[in-house]
């Protein structure tokens, strides 16, 4: 089973998924290991708030990890904005995951999943220098940049396709990447770079990757040369597009550009869909040229080979 590095929980404003049940589901999975990634996006400029509470939430998943791989927490008192520390370590000792019986140097050796912590930061010109200080506040496994926000406005909403051509909108929001690379640099991966077609009238009805190649292949040789990665993010199937984010077209085309670094994730918001049409993914991961793909430790790259 591939590993999914792309997982919100209920401290992303979307999600109500309780961490508990994703570290199951990823062990019901054999999954070997997951990171829990959730969003970080300043300044949002409609109802919700995803300003990630960072102080609860690294001190809250690193006594997950600890609880999953059989250590006795640390003590949670001494971690920053915690609160209630007796109720954390309650919310923690998570019934069914005894302590392993010995701890696997390799993450395909291990019978639990290992817990790997990261974030999803929005990436925006302008908000360069707060991004970057979220990302060196802890010691992150894995951070992926994704563009959530076109100008201001989010693709999520039709009120961004609105008095133009679908073409033109999905146009700006691959213009809007290549902007952005030229301030936010701090992430390990790009996200689901071709978001907007989630959301488009059409949705991928008339896209292709043909018809933006000029664009996204700026895109893919500006990551390549800055050593990023992109992921193969399945929520396009669950959005209806019968395909990943981005498409398969775009994933080869990185692959023949010499791109190597590639991570896989559900874009999960529910427990019950941790590892979702992994099985396709594995298939355009193959036929894109991958032999391996990458989880990331420390914010450096491993890679595992696709079984």
């Amino acid at each position: 089973m591939l590993c999914d590095c792309h997982l919100h929980s209920r401290f992303s404003a979307d999600s109500e998924a309780e961490p508990g049940d994703i570290l199951k589901t990823a062990k019901e999975l054999s999954m070997p290991a997951f990171c829990i990634t959730d969003h970080l996006d300043f300044d949002y400029p409609y109802d919700e708030d995803f300003e990630l509470d960072m102080d609860r939430y690294y001190p809250f998943w690193s006594g997950i990890r600890e609880t999953a791989s059989g250590e006795l927490p640390h003590s949670l008192e001494s971690s920053p904005g915690v609160g209630n520390s007796s109720s954390l370590s309650e919310e923690i000792n998570l019934s069914g995951f005894a302590p392993s019986p010995q701890k696997e140097a390799s993450v395909l050796a291990s019978p639990y999943p290992e817990v790997l912590i990261g974030m999803e930061t929005g990436l925006e010109p302008g908000y360069e220098g707060r991004l970057s200080e979220a990302v060196h506040r802890y010691p992150w496994d894995f951070i992926i940049g994704s563009t959530h926000l076109v100008h201001r406005r989010d693709p999520y909403f039709s009120s961004y396709y609105a008095g133009r051509t679908e073409a033109a909108a999905y146009r700006e929001y691959f213009e809007s990447i290549l902007e952005t690379l030229d301030f936010c640099r701090d992430f390990d991966v790009y996200g689901h770079i071709d978001y907007v077609v989630r959301y488009g009238p059409n949705k991928n009805r008339f896209y292709s990757y043909e018809s933006y190649a000029d664009v996204l292949d700026a895109i893919l040789r500006k990551l390549i040369s800055m050593g990023k990665g992109i992921e193969l993010n399945t929520g396009g199937y669950l959005k209806g597009l019968g395909v990943p984010n981005p498409a398969p077209e775009v994933i080869r085309r990185y692959r023949e550009l010499g791109g190597e670094i590639i991570t896989v994730g559900s874009d999960a918001h529910n427990a019950a869909l941790v590892g979702h049409h992994f099985k396709e993914a594995r298939e355009v991961l193959l036929d894109a040229g991958f032999r391996f793909y990458c989880i990331f430790r420390k914010r450096k790259p491993v890679f595992l080979p696709i079984s």
